[in-house]
């Protein structure tokens, strides 16, 4: 039987928590006047800045998506269906922005 272990999981999938661990870090020392360069000196914070990088484009990659997939939904709608949840968005406090992108 393996035994599994938590250093296991952060081996695997470093990403996963560093991401993380790093945006706390640089949130962190900028209250306090510090940055990740004096925290883990400059290699290791260039590394840091290159991960927090991939995470954000990660997240703004997949907002885009979802935004074009509900974008999708809305154009295949018939124009009296668009309007009723353009009114109802608007009732309930939605902005309706159609020139967004």
């Amino acid at each position: 039987m393996r035994n599994h272990s938590a250093e296991d999981a952060f081996d695997k999938c470093p990403n996963l928590w560093l991401s993380g661990f790093y945006g706390i870090c640089n949130s962190l020392a900028g209250v306090l006047g510090e940055s990740l360069e004096s925290l883990f000196g400059t290699e290791q914070a260039r590394i840091a800045h290159e991960i927090l990088k991939e995470t954000r484009d990660e997240a703004t990659s997949r907002v885009q998506a979802t935004l074009a997939a509900h974008r999708r939904v809305f154009a295949s709608k018939s124009p009296v269906e668009q309007q009723k949840q353009q009114t109802a968005a608007a009732e309930t406090g939605g902005d309706v922005d159609e020139s967004v992108e």
